[in-house]
């Protein structure tokens, strides 16, 4: 399933902690269950891997998707982003502390790059 949206600015807490992710507000609905999963990425016409996260939270009464591009270094606000949902790894929990969420998006990540390898 592809998502296509435009970045727009987020809470800032994964780039707290290393993990800057692209905020897509989507429109229209979604028909794909909650979770975190891997993905691909297209910006600028190259195909990046990603986690996205799908449904955690909603902005402005929209759907709300988080993408972490993977090895990606750049500024993405106010692009458009297309996203390739690919394989669901992980359900979206919540943590009672940092330190549980970082370890949670480390072992996403793991998930996603394993997942993404074939």
């Amino acid at each position: 399933m592809k998502l296509r949206g435009k970045v727009v600015q987020g809470l800032g807490i994964g780039a707290k902690f290393g993990y800057p992710t692209a905020n897509l507000e989507i429109d229209g609905p979604q028909d794909i269950e909650s979770g975190v999963y891997a993905a691909h990425a297209v910006v600028n016409r190259a195909v990046h891997h990603a986690v996205a996260v799908v449904g955690a939270r909603q902005e402005k009464s929209k759907p709300l998707v988080e993408v972490l591009l993977l090895d990606f270094d750049g500024d993405l606000y106010r692009k458009e982003l297309e996203v390739e949902v690919l394989k669901k790894i992980s359900e979206i929990e919540r943590f009672e502390n940092e330190e549980q969420l970082v370890e949670k998006i480390k072992q996403d990540v793991k998930r996603a790059r394993v997942c993404l390898q074939g």
